[in-house]
């Protein structure tokens, strides 16, 4: 595919007529080196393709939980919440900017609480994508999506520490945690009704390496395993071999 025709997709929205039928719903193309995110459409009732910019046009995604039968209730979200730690490392046409205003939009349409969840699941992904590339857009939209969730997400879907907690790991990626935020912090990490993970998480943003680690080995093996695989991890502090 040329750029010009990409070009009379996006910006002039012109039904193309020079392009295969048969590319899949969503798709990725390379452009120089740009690598760019595309959603094709099918319009039957002219037989004609539309291609369109994955992150543009308040596109959104549909999906269901769990088995078939558990939970009929489809849910929404934004094309972003489909990305990966690796998608958002390379894909040149994400909106950074228009990332927390597109969950916005879709929970005042719909009025689903369960788009905070599938935010907060964004959220890590862009937070593990920025320990790789440091690109500042990540991180700003990281913060972003973390305010709006610590504000609005009712405490049935995310508790009030686990939010807190991930807004503070934002926070911490950019500069030191003012004595407020380390106070909430203490508070969480000294609360024995809290799961220990969370335990754990608010004791690695103190810097408090021995009492992670003390907490961390009560979880089962399993929790253990998926507490290493988030963005958190990272402030754990990896002992010297000598």
């Amino acid at each position: 595919m040329r750029l010009d025709t990409l070009i009379h997709a996006f910006v002039y929205k012109e039904q193309l007529t020079n392009i295969r039928c048969d590319l899949p719903f969503q798709f990725c193309m390379r452009v120089g080196d740009l690598k760019l995110y595309l959603l094709h459409k099918k319009i039957q009732e002219i037989k004609k393709p539309e291609i369109h910019n994955f992150f543009a046009d308040n596109h959104t995604v549909g999906f269901q939980l769990g088995d078939e039968g558990e939970d009929d209730q489809c849910h929404f979200a934004p094309p972003y919440a489909t990305l990966d730690e690796e998608g958002w490392s390379v894909f040149s046409n994400i909106y950074y900017e228009d990332i927390a205003p597109s969950f916005k939009r879709i929970h005042k349409q719909y009025k689903d609480s369960f788009i905070f969840s599938v935010a907060n699941n964004t959220l890590l992904s862009i937070l593990l994508a920025y320990d790789k590339k440091q690109k500042e857009a990540l991180i700003s939209a990281a913060h972003d999506l973390a305010e709006w969730i610590l504000k609005e997400a009712p405490s049935e879907i995310l508790s009030d520490s686990i939010r807190t907690i991930n807004l503070y790991q934002v926070l911490l990626r950019t500069r030191e945690l003012e004595d407020s935020e380390r106070v909430a912090l203490v508070k969480i990490a000294n609360n024995s009704m809290e799961e220990e993970r969370v335990r754990v998480g608010a004791f690695l943003l103190l810097g408090n390496q021995e009492s992670a680690e003390y907490h961390f080995e009560s979880m089962d093996d399993s929790t253990k395993e998926n507490f290493s695989q988030w963005p958190i991890f990272r402030f754990w502090i990896k002992k010297r071999i000598c």
